[in-house]
């Protein structure tokens, strides 16, 4: 299956640039000190979470984990974020991923609903707000977007064609593995790549692809995007907490032995995933397929505590310089004017960043940061 074939997509070779944190992670800080260059830009409004690409960090995901048998319930949700009117889905997003799941599939299409019963209520914006927020980053209404629709449908139709391809085969395949939908999603991702870059600036994608799912970074074809940035950005375990009972809808205190299973697991993942990529100094790659990957802790970053933001800034200085990619006639270059500087600019401020660094101390959770500085000390300086 080739999108082309049909409809012609206007993917070609770009420059991706991927921030990727693990939920109030910190992540937003690395997101503000890239904005600040000259060659670079993010979606509007995307640090309030309004800005956020709801169809790729929440659809993308959603319908991704669900055919990958990863998660129990999640599609519904997903479904809504890429196609922000029901009765548009049987035509464009087909059948549920959910009734290919085999014997279960009835208790799965069960839990998902209940699950997004609950959380409508606790998402910011509401699913019924998805359709402005789509409509924005398209630029048009997004039902009378033939381009964008297309690629939904086929990112629909290649995932359902993968889980009959693994039922049939009896294989154990992931999605990232699959030719068809990984040129779907990447073609998914080129489209709002095109749409939301600013005067010939390189859209960061700020949490499309979240920290909690490393392996989805598979999903980014080398043909589309040549050139990839990914970094990924983790905080101390205590201060993340603090801020999951506070804002989060779905963390509370009792839910603190769940947390260090999930935080444990999800940087073990990460580390596996960039263990698994083999990727060379910026100066020695290949133009033609490029990759720079970091992992950065927050508190590293906004300290520049052993050099951690100047190193990054000096690796990308370089990698921009030799495999920067041309986007109308204009190549992405290190800004040396005062707008980049140490990094300081109109939306990151490192001393204001700062505050948001040991406020777990009053937080008024001491059992709980007793027990997650004990097991997840490896992740605490």
């Amino acid at each position: 299956m080739k999108i082309l074939s049909k409809y012609e997509i206007k993917t070609g070779s770009r420059l991706g640039i991927f921030i990727a944190g693990y939920r109030w992670s910190g992540s937003g800080a690395v997101s503000d000190w890239l904005a600040g260059h000259s060659g670079l830009c993010r979606v509007e409004g995307s640090e309030a979470a309004f800005g956020e690409i709801r169809a790729i960090n929440y659809g993308l995901r959603f319908l991704v984990q669900t055919a990958a048998g990863r998660i129990r319930y999640g599609e519904r949700l997903g479904r809504w974020a890429l196609c922000p009117d029901p009765e548009l889905w049987g035509r464009v997003l087909g059948s549920p991923l959910t009734r290919e799941r085999g014997r279960f599939a009835g208790l799965y299409t069960f839990a998902d609903a209940l699950y997004f019963m609950a959380a409508r209520f606790h998402i910011i914006p509401r699913v019924t707000k998805y359709k402005q927020l789509l409509d924005a980053q398209l630029g048009m209404d997004f039902r009378e977007d033939k381009e964008y629709l297309f690629c939904v449908e086929t990112l629909a139709d290649s995932l359902r064609s993968y889980m009959h391809r693994i039922k049939e085969e009896k294989s154990k395949s992931d999605p990232e593995d699959n030719d068809d939908v990984v040129e779907a999603a990447s073609s998914l991702l080129s489209l709002f790549h095109r749409r939301l870059s600013e005067n010939g600036r390189v859209l960061i994608f700020d949490n499309a692809i979240s920290g909690l799912y490393p392996e989805s970074f598979g999903l980014v074809s080398s043909s589309i995007f040549p050139g990839q940035i990914i970094i990924f950005v983790r905080r101390d375990p205590r201060d993340q907490f603090a801020e999951l009972v506070k804002y989060s809808g779905s963390t509370f205190p009792w839910s603190v032995g769940k947390f260090i299973r999930q935080y444990r697991a999800t940087q073990e993942r990460t580390k596996k995933f960039v263990e698994n990529i083999s990727v060379k100094a910026p100066e020695q790659q290949d133009p033609n397929n490029s990759i720079l990957i970091r992992q950065v802790s927050f508190e590293d970053f906004v300290l520049d505590r052993n050099n951690v933001r100047t190193r990054l800034k000096e690796d990308l200085q370089i990698f921009w310089k030799a495999f920067g990619i041309s986007t109308n006639g204009k190549w992405l270059e290190a800004d040396t004017g005062d707008k980049t500087g140490d990094g300081m600019n109109s939306l990151f401020n490192a001393d204001r960043s700062k505050l948001n660094i040991g406020i777990w101390r009053n937080s008024k959770l001491k059992k709980q940061m007793n027990r997650i500085t004990a097991e997840l000390s490896d992740y605490i300086e």
